[in-house]
């Protein structure tokens, strides 16, 4: 059976494709990577469709970090749309991007395939709302149209957490339409041993230093928990950093440092107002972290994944909760000092792989292949 991506710069995608490649699947995956990338990635060629060279020289301008996106990707996307949907073969299934597949999708659609969209965030209105409460600068209306585009033509809609699926509910979406997939992550890179617990407890964030994530509540934390000490990994957004002899930040990393970095910590901030998923918990907990996150994430279901006792999850936004959470996962890393190892135990850190993922997502395409015969 062939299946046909619609992609940007590959994202989850590009795992989810070579998990189904290796399942049997006829993949024929589109983006605006060049080739090389897509080769580096370990996607072979007969799979993959360059729109790279066609779209210079923007294609290349929206690889490089820090380039303003918003205006480029927009008219990037559009772009890259129409020609997959020139291009592209029919297949039973059609995976797109939000916000990328409209044309491509509706062509498929049209062709008779099971359309799905990949949506990885929260619904589109959602991050509208959240983006206005923090004073922050809303997604564009021609992005907000192409998202709304992307989910009316979908079959289904797959988003990776609870949290995605209960804001696209809210707005107006009905539940059987939706998709629950979460993420995978690489155990390869991050899996190593717990690092040795001690006092103070090593703690790491890592992602934009944002009111949207959260960061506005670490300074009171700090304060409250003398055993704490705090590493941030990553982009300053809308908020100063703190200033603060048990914090540290040392700017965007590559992965392979982040790994590095979190070989050496015992506990994982999230206190997003607004995530997804979060596959950097995921990453954590890999590396043999605990988890302290909001519910406005992955967080509860890596805790279904892998245990409650390794992801504690607060309600977004509440801070009191959110330091009796990460209290709890102070005194359960400090008293492991004389009880052993902290990390999760390997089969249940299993259920994070890409080939797991790679696994639901087959199980799910059959299914819902199998419901229209």
């Amino acid at each position: 059976m062939r299946i046909v991506f619609a992609a940007s710069t590959a994202f989850h995608l590009r795992h989810l494709a070579l998990e189904l490649l290796e399942r049997g699947w006829d993949v024929e995956f589109h983006s605006y990577l060049p080739r090389w990338k897509t080769r580096q990635y370990g996607l072979p060629d007969h799979a993959t469709v360059s729109h790279f060279s066609a779209l210079l020289p923007w294609s290349g301008l929206a690889l490089l970090r820090g380039v303003p996106l918003q205006g480029l990707r927009e008219w990037l996307f559009a772009k890259v749309d129409r020609r997959i949907a020139r291009t592209m073969r029919s297949g039973e299934v059609f995976v797109g991007l939000s916000a990328i597949a409209v044309e491509s999708a509706a062509k498929a659609r049209g062709d008779g395939a099971l359309v799905l969209i990949e949506r990885g965030s929260s619904h589109i209105d959602y991050q509208r709302l959240v983006a206005a409460a923090s004073g922050q600068a809303p997604p564009g209306a021609v992005y907000v149209a192409r998202e709304h585009a992307s989910y009316a033509a979908a079959s289904r809609i797959v988003v990776p957490s609870r949290f995605a699926l209960r804001t696209f509910v809210d707005n107006g979406t009905d539940p059987r339409r939706l998709e629950l997939m979460p993420l995978g992550v690489d155990l390869a890179r991050f899996a190593s041993p717990a690092a040795a617990p001690v006092l103070p407890v090593r703690a790491l964030y890592a992602g934009v230093w944002s009111r949207r994530k959260g960061c506005d509540q670490f300074a009171a934390l700090l304060e409250a928990e003398p055993d704490l000490d705090l590493l941030h990994v990553g982009t300053v957004g809308d908020l100063p950093l703190l200033e603060h002899p048990r914090f540290k930040s040392v700017g965007h990393q590559p992965q392979a440092r982040l790994a590095e970095l979190m070989r050496d910590r015992h506990l994982f901030l999230f206190p997003s107002r607004d995530d997804g998923f979060g596959m950097v918990m995921a990453e954590a907990l890999a590396s043999g972290m605990h988890v302290v996150a909001s519910d406005a994430s992955g967080g509860p279901d890596l805790a279904d994944m892998v245990g409650s006792e390794f992801v504690a999850v607060f309600p977004a936004g509440e801070s009191a909760a959110f330091h009796a959470a990460v209290r709890g996962q102070i005194k359960a890393i400090a008293a492991a000092a004389a009880a052993g190892p902290i990390a999760v135990p390997p089969e249940r850190l299993a259920n994070l792989s890409w080939q797991a993922y790679g696994e639901r997502y087959d199980a799910m395409l059959r299914r819902l292949l199998d419901a229209r015969q």
